[in-house]
């Protein structure tokens, strides 16, 4: 069996990036109960389930400017996938994405399970930043309503509009390390994108441990390219994984 990425006899970890969004934190609501409550908002029955939008890559999604085109982005991108009798340029497609943007402003976010010690082990032993795509209109509020607002060394909100390009670019992982004075191969990405972290990570020098949230389908074949130098399905297990990193 060959060894994982950057296994072989790497230095300490000096530093760790989270990503924020299904790796720190969840959404407060259930995703079955918020697109419920989404149609209700606007009078009609749910024409996309809560799998099938799940299912939908985010490949196909179009980059979007704020938390409500990215939910219209999401029904759009899913009546061109499935048979579900609404066109893409339907307007029920930004009524829902308007609604959906308001409720997720309304119910907010809580941690993922094992999430709030990971970052606290983290944060009592390494360098720590925050590289999260999204704008920076619409991430800090999140870590404010966690109150983990000022427990980052260096945050990086990422989206195509602004001077820090989403992940996977390498530029944001790059930035982290030239800040910190580190070199790549000594800080740690944790994120649940595969596409977005371990990819941007792995592309800029830096290793990986992926943490997949519990969405089969997000899963990349049984060998995925690159392959993440860790794997973790529950945050609690993240802090013995860094140690265990930290150790070569």
């Amino acid at each position: 069996m060959s060894p994982r990425p950057y296994e072989r006899s790497m230095p300490s970890v000096e530093a760790v990036c989270f990503d924020l969004d299904d790796t720190l934190c969840v959404p407060a609501l259930s995703d079955e109960t918020f697109h419920h409550r989404v149609a209700e908002r606007v009078d009609t029955r749910p024409p996309f389930s809560a799998g099938q939008l799940r299912a939908v890559p985010d490949d196909a999604i179009e980059q979007p400017a704020t938390t409500t085109e990215f939910f219209t982005n999401l029904y759009r991108a899913a009546a061109e996938r499935y048979d579900a009798g609404v066109e893409p340029d339907d307007s029920l497609i930004e009524r829902l994405g308007e609604a959906a943007g308001e409720l997720s402003a309304a119910v907010g976010v809580e941690f993922r399970d094992g999430a709030r010690r990971a970052l606290e082990f983290a944060r009592d032993r390494y360098r720590v930043a925050l590289v999260t795509n999204g704008r920076p209109e619409t991430q800090p509020p999140k870590l404010r309503q966690l109150g983990i607002a000022d427990e980052f060394d260096r945050v990086l909100c990422c989206h195509p509009s602004g001077a820090c390009p989403p992940k996977p670019a390498p530029e944001p992982f790059e930035w982290v390390c030239s800040d910190f004075g580190i070199a790549p191969e000594t800080c740690v990405m944790v994120g649940d994108s595969h596409p977005a972290d371990v990819v941007g990570a792995h592309g800029a020098g830096l290793r990986s441990v992926w943490t997949p949230t519990n969405r089969p389908h997000e899963a990349p074949p049984g060998d995925p390219e690159p392959s993440p130098t860790r794997r973790v399905d529950a945050m609690a297990r993240l802090p013995g994984m860094l140690s265990e990193m930290d150790d070569g």
